[in-house]
């Protein structure tokens, strides 16, 4: 992500936005992790350098956020696979799925939706699969980051 120069108009409400949502996120979830641990968030920047190393700097929009966050919770997480949710029809998400297909290496899930009610035979097949395989907290021994 290119920063906007300090002194500008538009720099400045970046940076202010910026500071904002990392204290609403923050509240949100130091409020509920003690209940729910599965509740994170990634460093946005960390997010953005790995969606662009997957996808390069073209197209710009939000497949690189969905390829950066997959990537980066598949690499600092034990979890056993990776569901995305999108609008059917979305070209970025298109795209992100291909790119996540092609290099994530772990199992996934897209599900496209309309509005229509989610498909559970295709959730619960995703769901047998990864509880067909040995789960990643077990095989790595770790309940902290995962590295790649």
């Amino acid at each position: 992500m290119q920063d906007e120069p300090s002194a500008s108009l538009k720099g400045v409400k970046k940076r202010a936005t910026l500071r904002g949502m990392r204290f609403i996120v923050g509240r949100l979830v130091d409020a509920v992790q003690a209940l729910h641990p599965w509740v994170f968030w990634h460093d946005i920047h960390e997010v953005d350098r790995l969606g662009r190393e997957v996808l390069g700097t073209y197209p710009f929009g939000e497949s690189i956020p969905t390829v950066g966050s997959a990537v980066q919770t598949w690499r600092t997480r034990p979890i056993d696979g990776v569901v995305t949710v999108a609008p059917r029809g979305c070209g970025p998400a298109l795209l992100a799925e291909a790119e996540l297909r092609r290099a994530g290496g772990f199992p996934l899930l897209v599900v496209y939706n309309d509005g229509d009610p989610l498909d559970q035979a295709r959730l619960g097949g995703f769901a047998w699969r990864l509880l067909s395989r040995p789960a990643r907290r077990e095989q790595t021994g770790a309940a902290g980051p995962i590295e790649a």
